[in-house]
């Protein structure tokens, strides 16, 4: 059965997610009373602790830093965390993205380096695309965006004038009109503008421009 074919859109959006949650608690007890030498013992402390805090540097810590606080799974956040993606990592996150999709009834699920991707709906969805896409989402949890970043870096190494050449393909691709900016790009970027259902023309386009942004048409 043909599959459904689509590439990740790879848009990433600020959100305070956790990375782990400590309870670090103490031993309770009944205070002393007034008259007893030992002093009380300290009270039962739960603490909840965000997401690691990393100074992510270089031409691409802006997207790092918004794909790392995005990122719903510990492992997708330990790849992002260094401010760098290998190949091996890529491969990692594919992997984990595939048997997450494979987990949630899609088949013959094919994730290529680029981000592009084909997969065959659960015939339960097969005609419901939206609910189809949300299970997408819900598998991503942060490896599309690892998929992105090793895309965008190996093609523009120094993001140079990253968003002004983004801003460029998708006025030359058509998803935005004339006079769309490097600043409407940011706004998109960090909001769900460019958030478009998995395999739909949009998706397509949206992943040309990903995967290679200065020519991309």
């Amino acid at each position: 059965m043909a599959g459904d074919r689509g590439a990740n859109s790879g848009v990433v959006k600020v959100a305070a997610l956790s990375f782990a949650l400590l309870l670090l608690t103490s031993c309770s007890g009944a205070v002393d009373s007034p008259g007893d030498s030992a002093s009380p013992p300290a009270p039962t402390v739960v603490v909840t602790v965000s997401a690691v805090a990393v100074d992510f540097t270089g031409p691409w810590a802006g997207e790092f830093s918004v794909a790392y606080e995005k990122a719903s799974d510990p492992a997708a956040r330990f790849i992002l965390q260094d401010g760098k993606v290998t190949a091996e990592e890529l491969a990692e996150a594919n992997a984990a993205f595939q048997g997450c999709l494979e987990g949630m009834g899609f088949s013959d699920v094919v994730i290529n380096e680029d981000g592009s991707m084909a997969v065959t709906r659960p015939p339960a969805l097969r005609d419901d695309y939206e609910a189809a896409d949300d299970l997408v989402k819900e598998c991503d949890a942060g490896w599309g965006d690892v998929s992105l970043l090793y895309n965008l870096v190996k093609g523009n190494p120094e993001a140079v004038d990253t968003a002004q050449i983004m801003a460029e393909c998708l006025i030359r691709i058509g998803l935005r009109p004339a006079g769309y900016t490097a600043a409407d790009y940011w706004f998109d970027f960090n909001g769900s503008g460019l958030d478009y259902p998995l395999g739909s023309p949009e998706d397509l386009l949206l992943g040309a421009c990903n995967s290679d942004p200065a020519h991309a048409s």
